[in-house]
């Protein structure tokens, strides 16, 4: 087993530098010897890999079925040749534990590829040398609660049948996963990165904040990648009334210290607390540095309800990256149930400014996979799960 030297990075130093962690992630399993573990894509052992990816661990009653491809760039990887005779899925990050989802029947298959990229058709991407390492049950353990960055990988998939890597044999490392047979009816989602090498974190502040709806105020809907300089910045809230009855204004505020301290207070810090109109459990967790207006995107009578929406463009500037800032929406809620106008937080999040580059791998993506299986999925570029390679 060789090893191949890692190649310099030609990315500027930030302009406020993260922690960053180059740390190898941890030997997975016992009694094994003289193991080495590569986490794939690169970019993710400095960032959390916070982005979201369902197709890997997918399943659900109606539709129990998912394939999911991932063409790992070879040059990426930090070893050159080896036995593969595990992997493991990292899971999102988070403040709160996750409990057991349940067992599913689970099938990895590897192979040495000669192409660069993925294309729709599953088998096309697949080289002549294509392993079967894995056929059977797989049991998504408990992850426990905590704010590790990067987060520990989840149990790893032991091979049955170890497979020989040489990575000068071809262009990418085919990772073939299906699923099927989910116990749980909630699919689990594994953390992946995307375009920007940047990370996010959320702030567990207002979780106990409700609405005029009853409903959580302002949980993080969706977000469009993590953020980098010159690309797109764009969030959403979820947990809003569906029309704005009584709704007054809403408005993002954004920190750029990080600092947890707000005055003599300790953040997150009851806004009641600081004097301001609102209910108990409804917490401000930033300290509020630049505020922008966040629009209100009216929900459907019977179906969604309303949320929040912002976008922006962050500067081209490449001493942005490594930047650090906190967002959190509050709104104002005049409904004449209330004893009188009160504001309601979301909950917030951290974010860290990336390089802007692309992982080092594609995808193909088939969820709620017909039976029998359909020969050809979706292709997915600049985003891929993170997984920690076991060779020995």
């Amino acid at each position: 087993m060789s090893s191949r030297p890692s190649r310099p990075s030609s990315v500027a130093l930030p302009f406020r530098p993260a922690k960053l962690l180059f740390a190898l992630v941890p030997c997975l399993g016992a009694g094994l010897d003289a193991q080495t573990v590569v986490l794939a894509p690169s970019m993710a052992q400095t960032m959390d890999g916070n982005s979201s990816n369902l197709s890997l661990l997918w399943g659900s009653p109606t539709a129990p079925r998912a394939h999911t491809q991932i063409l790992l760039d070879t040059a990426d990887l930090s070893i050159a040749s080896g036995t593969l005779t595990a992997l493991a899925f990292r899971p999102v990050q988070s403040g709160a534990a996750v409990g057991v989802r349940g067992t599913m029947r689970i099938e990895v298959s590897l192979s040495g590829s000669p192409h660069a990229a993925a294309q729709p058709d599953f088998a096309a991407n697949h080289g002549v040398h294509r392993v079967v390492v894995f056929d059977g049950p797989f049991v998504i353990q408990p992850t426990p609660p905590g704010n590790q960055t990067p987060p520990a990988p989840l149990s790893p998939i032991q091979f049955s049948t170890p497979f020989a890597y040489d990575g000068s044999l071809g262009r990418t490392l085919v990772v073939d996963v299906t699923t099927s047979n989910l116990s749980s009816s909630t699919p689990y989602a594994v953390g992946q990165v995307g375009v920007g090498a940047g990370s996010m974190s959320s702030i567990w502040a207002s979780g106990a904040c409700q609405n005029t709806n009853g409903g959580i105020s302002g949980t993080l809907g969706y977000h469009g990648g993590q953020p980098y300089p010159g690309g797109p910045f764009t969030l959403g809230y979820f947990g809003y009334p569906t029309h704005r009855a009584s709704f007054a204004a809403s408005v993002l505020l954004f920190d750029f210290s990080l600092t947890g301290i707000l005055g003599n207070h300790a953040l997150p810090v009851p806004l009641t607390d600081l004097g301001l109109p609102a209910a108990p459990g409804c917490r401000l967790a930033i300290v509020p540095e630049a505020t922008a207006p966040i629009a209100y995107v009216p929900g459907q009578n019977g179906g969604s309800s309303g949320h929040l929406a912002f976008s922006m463009q962050i500067p081209a500037l490449p001493g942005l990256v490594g930047a650090r800032f906190g967002t959190q929406a509050i709104s104002l809620d005049h409904d004449n149930r209330l004893p009188g106008p009160l504001l309601f937080p979301s909950l917030a999040t951290r974010w860290t400014i990336g390089t802007g580059h692309r992982p080092a791998a594609s995808m193909v993506v088939r969820m709620a996979d017909t039976d029998p299986a359909s020969p050809a999925g979706g292709v997915q570029i600049g985003q891929a799960p993170v997984l920690s390679l076991v060779f020995q």
